[in-house]
């Protein structure tokens, strides 16, 4: 909550980061260690924190339709922040997109499920 209110520091942050990357794991051993530092407390939270007040503004379902290049959308299966709903309506709105649900991943399937996700980059791009 503060982070939100634009009043975190940085060992709120890396609080924060530790959670959402415990969440974001469907293997919770891949979740990388966060380190808090002594002196995070008295340091600023990076600017993007800033960012979920400003997303929570936007919206560009309308405008979805107006994309005209071929679009590939992956998404982990388990992921939190970016449920697969999402982008499932997000491939309904694109014309000429693809959707690509990586059943074994959350929030990072390019570290899950790295040689699936190869695969479906290079053939997209081919």
């Amino acid at each position: 909550m503060r982070l939100n209110l634009g009043m975190g520091n940085l060992a709120v942050h890396k609080q924060l980061l530790a959670l959402l990357w415990k969440a974001s794991y469907a293997d919770k051993r891949r979740t990388p260690q966060v380190v808090i530092e002594a002196d995070d407390r008295r340091r600023p939270a990076p600017v993007r924190d800033s960012w979920p007040r400003t997303v929570l503004r936007l919206d560009y379902r309308t405008r979805l339709g107006e994309i005209r290049v071929p679009t590939l959308i992956c998404v982990g299966r388990f992921d939190p922040p970016a449920p697969a709903p999402c982008s499932e309506e997000l491939a309904a709105g694109i014309p000429s997109s693809r959707l690509v649900i990586f059943e074994q991943s959350g929030h990072y399937p390019f570290i899950e499920e790295p040689e699936q996700f190869r695969q479906v980059v290079a053939a997209f791009l081919t």
